[in-house]
């Protein structure tokens, strides 16, 4: 459905919109697939894999780089293991805490031409996960009383708040192919790094905190 959207938006796009430019201020829409890596063993469920939503805006940056701001959304399920200290992620059927995660970016690009209507992209820079933690809607009361899926919550929304575990550099590349004059599709994959590793002390498994995205991203210039 995030794709479908996206190349509906695209096929839409008039093909007399503005003529595009390196130096133009333009912005773009993407939808992506999130993979949150985890080893919880058994403490919890699958990895979670979900759908995102979000947009961005590309300002000409220096002599040959870019600043783009951008912004995505998801959501997805948790609940907090007391044998791990720490979240764990949850299916639907399980769900205790439900987080909403508004990821900001702040990245650096750095273009290159292959051709006249192809471009590489590589950049780097920070990204902020505001995740919004609540009580999730409709839990089952026959396996989790709704006091315990409270403190689970508060205990859920105290470790991804605490100790900067917000903060989530990102690298990533992506490609554009011009399709007419002013709109540009293309794709990318990016990068999450869990930087609160190297100052929290915890004891985590090796891909613990790390995220992958790949993406579709439409850009209007």
């Amino acid at each position: 459905m995030v794709f479908a959207a996206l190349i509906f938006v695209a096929a839409a796009f008039p093909s007399w919109a503005q003529k595009s430019s390196p130096d133009r201020t333009s912005w773009f829409a993407q939808g992506s697939i999130l993979v949150f890596l985890e080893n919880n063993a058994l403490a919890g469920d699958l990895m979670p894999i979900l759908p995102s939503l979000g947009f961005g805006f590309s300002f000409p940056f220096a002599s040959t780089l870019r600043f783009e701001p951008t912004l995505d959304l998801y959501s997805t399920y948790y609940g907090f293991s007391d044998d791990l200290n720490r979240p764990v992620p949850l299916a639907n059927q399980n769900r205790v805490a439900q987080v909403t995660g508004i990821l900001f970016g702040f990245q650096v690009v750095k273009p290159f031409a292959l051709t006249p209507k192809t471009t590489i992209r590589t950049y780097g820079g920070l990204a902020t996960d505001i995740r919004i933690v609540s009580v999730a809607s409709g839990v089952n009361e026959k396996r989790i009383s709704l006091e315990e899926a409270d403190r689970q919550t508060s205990l859920v929304r105290e470790y991804f708040w605490g100790q900067g575990r917000w903060l989530v550099p990102l690298t990533g590349m992506g490609m554009d192919f011009t399709l007419n004059t002013g709109l540009r599709i293309g794709f990318d994959i990016r990068v999450w790094m869990p930087a609160y590793r190297l100052w929290t002390g915890e004891k985590l498994p090796t891909v613990e905190g790390w995220r992958f995205g790949v993406g579709l991203r439409i850009n209007f210039d």
